[in-house]
This record gives structure tokens, sequence and C-alpha cells, in this order.
């Protein structure tokens, strides 16, 4: 198969193969649905656009014969009109009963019956000392929603539900019907700039609510699933599957093993998935093209091989990629890959030609009706953005002409002739394929994964040899392994051998060879400029005269090199405003001061719970600020939730300096411990500070008014590093966790007054708060905290400061002092 596809290419215009112009126009559609209305469209709008549709259908009917050209652009207009209708269809009209309908941002108690859809897959569980509390084991999935019960009565319900129970084994099958009780809730919303909207990611799979069951008893068996129910079915094929390579693999395999050919990924672990991501190897995980046209390759080989008919082969291929495909759950990327290639094969029993673009777009059209939203998701566009490299790049003279010196080919060994043939027909494509789609992807994913990961380039094609191996082995293993018995120990032990190497290479190179570059996402302008030259490309000059093939290709490289260029270009500073961001975390504390002079402090970066939260969120607002780097982070005191984001913090970013408190490490604890030995590591100049230390930054001054050198306490809160930030005449008031005997330090001292304090220790009664508002009298009080202290905090301050302001209402809190006074601005969710 792979011999003949560079032969396989029409040589016309993409635009004069018929579904390009046709799904553009689609897509066209979707996103003018989504841009132009928001969130307030008008009722029945898809009625609307299906009227209109159909009468310009009409008229391009009419006008046929006359205007071919009039005509086909009326019938791109009703197409659009129809991509539009599709796309309100999903992602704005749920039913009236619609569960998330009854859903609110807060968790509340709920009783309903369920019918699971998927399988429950576990969460990985990981032994961290900078995260506490420790996780409990979760297993998640989606299910549809049947009944609610309201009082003594139930209510029918729908719509889909995203599904939590706590456990680390299945008690049900999909197509079960269940009862649960545990809590519901919407999909919680970004609380702070460059966070990820989990909320709209949720809906764009029409799931609008979300309910977690605390406890394993919560939930009880209803109804069994009919057994030849479709979900009951195909969830039995993957969990059979799964417990398949479970049995005949090390523990160590298995959860990479049911990622690459199942498509489970949630046991990953996350320090193996940040390697896959540094080295540019993610897409391994994400079940596409390459492992379809793996097994699809190896058994068009072994049929060849057994000399079965030529004509029925693609018959049984077509079988092989449907049942993978629903063996892999049925994601977009495989459904993209398993179309492509389906369509491939028809076009072979019919003997027509059908790798082109034109196969493309029928594939991305059927991916849109099923899921309009898929326009927008970087998953679905990467896919299709690599797919159209393949397509481009497999049929340039460089692909074509790898043929050797007919001398070459003559060898007097076997071995060295097959031996080249591989490199010819194998390695070099690989080779050469692999960087024209790093480049092509490079923008998007930048856009929206923040880094930059040459090493790629250079490890796919390395992994391309154990991955094909182990797709294989792992393939024959959940087929045939129940029926061999003995006999797949050979196939377990090539699996494994395969994924060992895989997570060895990975491994090897994410420790030992750093080759990846963490930055803030480029203009869109840039990105949404080149992929659109990109699409004009594609439709007009890659198969188009050389006059105009040569002028695009130049203009594209030169978008992308200007795009780089301006991009790199380092942030100018806003000379004249100080701004102070705290941001939304939960319990814990994390906030970024933007100095006048252009450079950013950090004061704390931790929460309670999964230590990479905290990080991820203040480096997401770090990237939306345009920083590549801290150049001062204050860790206040020894507390978890100030400091446990720290270790990912420091892989994000390059921190110049690091601030702490004289008795930071005074305790011998395992978090500490390993804070200790990561400074150590990364060689950050570490300055200890005390009441008195004081910076000049362009008119901004910063002093450390508490602890004093000589201060000790019987706790780390009382020694929190206290900061006093001034800038034209404005004042904020950072004390971390201060309490206690640091408090009444404190207030012996002279009072001052600040327009802006942050409540120390999340405003809780033993922090004396009280007294320390008193003390420096501030216009703002602002609260970084969880939901269960927004209402007692709110009603203990009311009556003390003219405002108060909690992160979990607010969201991220913005102060701006300037020459022009003092704002404070919530970043409220909308």
């Amino acid at each position: 198969m792979s011999s003949q596809v560079g032969t396989s290419f029409p040589r016309m215009s993409a635009w004069h193969q018929p579904m390009i112009p046709i799904v553009l126009a689609f897509g066209l559609g979707i996103a003018a649905d989504r841009w132009f209305w928001g969130d307030a469209s008008p009722p029945n709008l898809w009625l609307f656009y299906l009227l209109i549709g159909l009468v310009v259908v009409s008229l391009a009917r009419l006008i046929r014969t006359s205007q071919n050209g009039v005509a086909f652009a009326f019938l791109l207009v009703s197409v659009a009109l129809a991509g539009a209708a599709r796309h309100h269809l999903h992602w704005r009209l749920f039913a009236e009963n619609d569960i998330g309908r009854f859903a609110q941002d807060q968790p509340q108690p709920i009783c309903a019956e369920i019918i699971l859809t998927s399988v429950l897959e576990p969460s990985v569980m990981s032994a961290d000392p900078m995260t506490f509390p420790e996780p409990k084991p979760f297993l998640r999935g989606t299910a549809y929603a049947v009944s609610l019960r309201d009082g003594t009565t139930w209510r029918d319900v729908s719509g889909r539900i995203l599904l939590s129970i706590a456990g680390s084994e299945s008690p049900c099958q999909p197509g079960d019907r269940v009862r649960i009780v545990g809590k519901l809730m919407r999909p919680p919303l970004p609380r702070n700039p460059g966070q990820f909207d989990l909320r709209e990611y949720r809906r764009a799979d029409r799931i609008l609510a979300q309910i977690t069951v605390e406890y394993p008893e919560g939930i009880t068996l209803v109804k069994s699933a009919t057994p030849w129910h479709p979900t009951a079915i195909l969830g039995r094929w993957r969990l059979a599957a799964r417990r398949i390579l479970h049995k005949s693999l090390p523990e160590s395999d298995h959860a990479l093993a049911q990622a690459l050919l199942l498509g489970f990924r949630n046991e990953i672990p996350d320090e193996f998935e940040d390697a896959l991501l540094k080295t540019g190897t993610i897409h391994l995980l994400a079940i596409s093209g390459l492992h379809v046209g793996i097994l699809a390759g190896a058994f068009e080989t072994a049929l060849r091989l057994l000399r079965f008919p030529r004509r029925f082969r693609p018959v049984i291929l077509l079988l092989v990629v449907i049942f993978y495909l629903a063996l892999a759950g049925g994601q977009p990327s495989t459904i993209r890959a398993s179309v492509t290639l389906g369509i491939f094969l028809i076009g072979c029993m019919i003997h027509r030609s059908t790798f082109s673009l034109n196969t493309l777009a029928v594939a991305a059209l059927i991916l849109l009706l099923l899921n309009p939203s898929d326009l927008f998701r970087p998953g679905p566009q990467l896919s299709f953005l690599a797919a159209s490299v393949l397509i481009v790049v497999t049929s340039t003279s460089l692909w074509s002409s790898q043929q050797l010196p007919e001398k070459l080919l003559e060898p007097h060994r076997r071995w060295v002739r097959v031996l080249r043939r591989i490199v010819r027909t194998q390695l070099f494509p690989l080779f050469l394929l692999s960087p024209a789609i790093w480049l092509v992807t490079f923008p998007l994913v930048i856009n929206n994964f923040h880094i930059v990961n040459p090493l790629g380039v250079v490890l796919t094609p390395i992994l391309i040899l154990p991955v094909t191996v182990a797709l294989l082995t792992g393939f024959l293993l959940i087929l045939l392994g129940p029926l061999i018995g003995v006999g797949a120990v050979p196939l377990a032990w090539l699996c494994h051998i395969s994924l060992s190497i895989t997570q060895t290479v990975i491994t090897f190179a994410c420790r030992f060879l750093p080759w990846y570059w963490w930055l803030p996402s480029p203009p869109l302008i840039w990105v949404g400029g080149f992929y659109a030259l990109w699409v004009i490309f594609l439709v007009w000059g890659w198969q188009g005269p050389r006059w105009l093939m040569r002028p695009m290709f130049f203009g594209l490289t030169a978008w992308f090199l200007g795009g780089i260029l301006i991009f790199t270009t380092p942030r100018k500073a806003e000379s004249n405003e100080l701004r102070f961001t705290l941001l939304s975390v939960g319990h814990g504390l994390a906030s970024a001061l933007e100095l006048p002079n252009g450079e950013v402090w950090v004061y704390d970066v931790g929460s309670f719970g999964n230590q990479r939260w905290s990080a991820r969120i203040m480096a997401g607002f770090l990237w939306s600020r345009g920083y590549t780097r801290i150049d001062t982070l204050i860790l206040s005191h020894a507390d978890l939730d100030h400091f446990n984001g720290l270790p990912l913090l420091i892989d994000y970013f390059r921190i110049k300096k690091l601030i702490i408190s004289p008795r930071m490490f005074q305790h011998s604890e395992p978090a500490l411990e390993e804070l200790r030995q990561l400074l150590s590591e990364s060689k950050i100049p570490c300055q200890v500070v005390s009441a008195g230390q004081k910076w000049d930054n362009n008119g901004c001054r910063i002093e450390v008014i508490h602890p004093p050198s000589d201060f000790t306490a019987r706790n780390d809160n009382a020694q929190s590093v206290v900061l006093l930030v001034n800038y034209a005449g404005r004042q904020i008031l950072l004390p971390g966790d201060l309490e206690g005997e640091g408090t009444l330090a404190i207030l012996k001292t002279p009072p001052i007054t600040v327009d802006v304090l942050i409540a120390p220790h999340h405003g809780s009664l033993r922090s004396q708060a009280g007294e320390l508002v008193d003390w420096c009298r501030p216009q703002w009080l602002l609260v970084s905290g969880g939901e269960s202290s927004r209402a007692s905090v709110a009603e203990r301050f009311q009556n003390q400061v003219p405002q108060v302001m909690h992160t979990a209402e607010a969201g991220a809190i913005t102060v701006v002092f300037s020459s022009h006074g003092a704002e404070v601005i919530p970043w409220k969710p909308q």
C-alpha cells in the first residue's frame, strides 16, 4: 500500500475537487454561527438557516444552465447555512429537561438514575509529597441521565453527563442502568486569565453537568444492559481487551499499552505525559492515522504474503479498520483516519484513485456533521493539518524521486538490497515528513500548548519501529490471546520489549536532551493568517502553475518567519503603572506583581490538592501577559498551599532569584526536602530576607516589614515574609499566612495606611485579620480561598472594610496603581 501512495494523486487543482469548497463553506458556516451570535442567538435560528438555504438552492437550480459560476456560489452559500444550522442545533439547543438545566455552579446533592455510555476508567494515583491531601482513586466516564428524584417523586430528564465515582474497580458495565447518590454541578468556568475553559470543552460534547459520587456505596445497579445493546457490546469488547493486556503484560506497561491500543489515557502518569509533551511525541497517545495506517499496512502485508485474492484485500482491511475504530472508542482523530482510509479502500475496490485532499475533505465533513465543535478543537485541527502535509509531501518530487542508482540496487547480498530498500521507502520518507509536519503545526501547537519541542522531529521516526511492533503484537494479543493460550507468550514478550524501548527512549530524551521551550501564545492574527495562507496554498497553489505556486510558497514562508521575528521581540513594560494580580486557586495563594520597569515578581504559588493546579494557573496568567521569565519569586513561608506549585513553575519559566524567610527550612518534611533538592539542582540564586530589606524599581518600592532577623515563633505561619509595596502614593500589603506571634509583632509597630490588604491566612478566624485591618485601614480586602470560606469572610468583614472581594466569587483580582489612582478589577467568569 505505502509504495503506491505517491502515485495515486489526480493532477488537478484542489479547487476542482468538489468536496474541498463544500467542506470549507460548511466550516465557515459553523464559525459564523459560533462567533457572530455568541451565547445570545435568537430562538429557532436553525430553522431560519435552513429556510434561507433552501431558497438559495432553488435560485442556484434556476440559473445553473446560464450562470454556472453564480449557481456554484449560491450552492456554497446554502452549504454554509447548513453548517450554521448544524452547529446551532449542536451547540445551542438542549432539551427543556436536560439535566444540565438543574445544575448550578456549586455542588448540589442529587439522586438520579442514569445509563452508562462508556467504560469507567480509573484515574492515575501518584504518591507525591507536594500534593495534599492525598487524592482518592476515582473512576471516570460518561452517562446519559434518565430520571431525577424530586422530593418523593421521580422526574424524567435527559442529557449527557460526566461521571466520577470513588473507587478503583468499576461495579457496572456500559449500557447498565444505575441509581447514584452524589453531587451535581456544572463544569467549572475559568477563573483566571489564560486558564483552560473546561465548561466550553464539555459543552462541545453536549455535556452541561457533572456528577461526583464520593463513596462506592453511592451507586446501585437498577437494570443490566441487554446483551445485544450496541453500547454494551462495545463496552464488553473494550473491557475484555483491557483485561487481556493487563493479564499478558507487566504492570509497568499497562498504562502505555491501553493508551496506544484502546485510547484509555487516564492512567498515564503525569510525569510521563509531561515527558511526551516535552519531547514532541505526545501524538503517540492520540490514536490517529499513524496507528490506523500501521495496522492496515501490517494486515495488507500479511494478506499479500498469504496470497489472498487481491480484489478481496480491501474488504478485509476495511473490516479491520471498522473494528479498530470501535475498539479505540471512536476518537475524532481515529474517525478521521478511518474515514480517509475507508474511502481509499473503497476506491481500490472500484479501481479509482482516492488518496487526495478530496478524500480528506470528505472525512472532515463527516467529522463536522458528527460534532461541529471539532472545528475549534486543537486535536482534530492538528490531525487534519498533519494529514494535509502528508498528502502534499508525498506528491512532491522529493518523495517520488528517492531512487538510488541502479548499480547500487544490484548488491551481491540480498540483505543489503533489503536494507537499502527499507532506507529508501521507509526511513527517508519519515525523516522528510516529520519536519514538514512539525513546521506546519508549529503555530497551532505553541498557541494551544505554549511549547516548542523540535526534538519530536527526530524522535518520531526513531520510535516508529518500536511503536509499530507494540501496536501489532498488542493487537494480535487482543485478537488471538484467548485462543492460543501459551502461544501468546512470544507476542506478549515482543509487546513488552517494544513498550519498554518506547518509554526508555522518551524518558531518556526528556531528562538528558531538554530541547524544549515554554512560550506565550503568539498573536492570533499571525496564527490565523498562517493557516489562511496554508488553506489558500492547498486550494490554489499546491498543484497549480509554477508562477502561482512559488509566490504562494514564499509568501507562506515569509509570513512564518516574520511572525517568529515579531513574536520573539522582548515585551515592552507598562512604564506608568504597577499591576498586582491575586489568582483564584482555591485554598492557597498565588499572586504576581508586574513592576513599572518590566520585571515580574511572584509572591507564593501553591494550593491544596494537586501541585500542578496552582503552577498551571500561574503559568497561564503569565503567558497571557506575554512573560517568559520570573525575575523574583518570593515564598512567604513553608506551607504546602503556598509553595507546592514551584517545582512545575521552575520548568515553565526561567526564575532569576528566589527569596525566602530565615527559617523556611527549619523543619525536616518530605515536601521541604524535595524543594531543597530541587533548588540545589536548578541553581536558582536564593536570598534570605528579613525586616528592613528594600528594593526600588523605577519608582516602585518593595519593603519587607516582617519577620525581624531575630524573630522566632512556634509555627511557620507567624514567620511569613510580609511585603509592603508602594507606587504612585498607593500601597498594598502582602502578609502571607501571618498569625499569632507574627501578627502581634506587626501590631507593635506604628500603624500604616494601605489601599489594599490581602487577607492573612485566607481570612481565617485564627489569623487575627480583624486586628490587622484596624492596624492598616485598607479600602479593599482581597481574600484568596475556596468556596467554603466565602460567606463567612464576607460576613466577618462587611462592617470593617469598605470593599471585600473573594477569589471564589470574583475569580482573579487585579489591582492597578498609576498616577490616575487605584483600580481593583475582578475577573468575573461569564
